[in-house]
């Protein structure tokens, strides 16, 4: 082996037991891993189903939030929006071109005990209007055994039409 490659293999090695080193001191040092620290903050606004009509936005749980499923439709995605930290999911939609006028959308989380809440709901962002691309829900707390599965609806001048569904998570 030559040695530039035994100098590269050995900086490897070094930059590796660095990068041990200092997460090993930052968790002994907090107490707690740096993402569990941020879990935290989450976690002292809401959990669960005491995040119910919450904003994910306003409490922070949009931080750490995943997409848990989603389902396309012509011009948009429809998404379940989940944060493992608060343990809530909420509903986002998003179109692919600002709506024309006359024309709106909206999103619905249902979780399974029945409940549900769309867009324009205390703690959501507002129904997407003409001109708009976006809207989400406010949370609904996850917890087993409920589930929630998300709904895209578009008005088309005279009533809601069910756009997209997402499968439950």
């Amino acid at each position: 082996m030559s040695s530039s490659k035994k100098r590269t293999i050995g900086t490897s090695i070094v930059v590796l037991l660095f990068l041990a080193v200092f997460v090993l001191l930052s968790f002994t040092r907090t107490g707690t891993s740096p993402v569990h620290a941020k879990s935290a903050i989450a976690n002292s606004a809401c959990t669960g189903n005491g995040c119910d009509r919450k904003s994910p936005v306003t409490l922070e749980c949009a931080k750490d939030a995943f997409i848990a499923k989603s389902a396309n439709f012509p011009g948009g995605v429809v998404e379940i929006l989940f944060s493992n930290s608060c343990h809530a999911g909420w509903g986002f939609i998003k179109f692919d071109k600002a709506l024309p006028s006359g024309l709106f959308g909206d999103a619905q989380i249902a979780r399974t005990d029945g409940k549900f809440l769309g867009c324009s709901d205390q703690g959501g962002q507002g129904i997407v209007r003409p001109g708009g691309t976006t809207c989400y829900t406010p949370m609904l707390g996850d917890i087993t055994p409920n589930t929630v599965f998300v709904a895209g609806l578009s008005w088309n001048g005279t009533s809601w039409v069910q756009i997209a569904t997402t499968q439950r998570f």
